[in-house]
């Protein structure tokens, strides 16, 4: 198929385990397969010992808001994690929903410095409307424009402009041939990561990746550089 860039992900992609191997194992072998092998994990475990290109460590907001999502004091782990592993070279992804839209300036406020960049998407509702977490396209725009303002000063949010501009549309195009996705059972399948995960409705998508992708495709170049800096800086 083609693919250049892995993520592993989950679940928890460091709780895996088959017998006497683990999640190190995979990584060894994605490694002589792909350019670029990434992971997103919870962040309450370490993967110090994981040769990875790039991790992503989910964040929800700051301590309240997180733990309010993930449970009592799973900010606490992820924030160790962060600090004793991430070397200022992890990236934190974050979900926006109406749980954290307001939030977002504060987390954005304790990661500087600390990491090398936020990447963004928006809530999808699987389950299908009404979702009291959704937030419509039509609803985005101060979100979005924050995050613009803030990345200007400096602020480490790694999505590039172009996109999160292009996330205030109800549709965007998505080049879902890009993608290819891997289920637990083994299944693979070619186009968009909602395949076999829930109805696929472009008008409440999004996840910004896809679309970063998509406008890198189409040759915008401030979304070539995006990828380039995270994937193979």
């Amino acid at each position: 198929m083609g693919v250049q860039v892995l993520i592993l992900e989950g679940g928890e992609p460091l709780l895996w385990r088959d017998g006497k191997k683990n999640i190190r194992h995979v990584v060894d072998l994605a490694r002589n397969l792909f350019r670029c092998v990434c992971m997103t994990t919870n962040g309450t475990i370490s993967w110090s010992n994981v040769e990875l290109d790039r991790v992503w460590v989910s964040l929800d907001g700051p301590r309240l808001v997180h733990d309010e999502i993930r449970g009592q004091g799973v900010f606490d782990e992820v924030w160790r994690n962060l600090e004793a592993e991430g070397n200022g070279e992890a990236l934190v992804s974050t979900t926006i929903s109406t749980a954290n839209s307001e939030v977002m300036p504060e987390l954005l406020q304790a990661l500087r410095g600390k990491v090398a960049g936020v990447t963004i998407q928006f809530y999808y509702p699987y389950n299908g409307l009404p979702d009291p977490l959704f937030i419509p396209a039509g609803k985005r725009k101060p979100v979005l424009e924050k995050l613009k303002s803030m990345k200007r000063e400096g602020y480490p949010v790694a999505n590039s402009f172009i996109s999160l501009e292009d996330l205030k549309k109800e549709r965007w195009t998505c080049e879902d041939k890009l993608l290819a996705n891997a289920d637990p059972d083994g299944t693979i399948f070619h186009g968009c990561y909602l395949k076999n995960r829930a109805a696929s409705e472009c008008s409440l998508c999004g996840f910004s990746a896809h679309n970063e992708m998509s406008l890198a495709f189409k040759g915008r170049l401030e979304a070539i550089r995006t990828g380039m800096n995270i994937f193979f800086p």
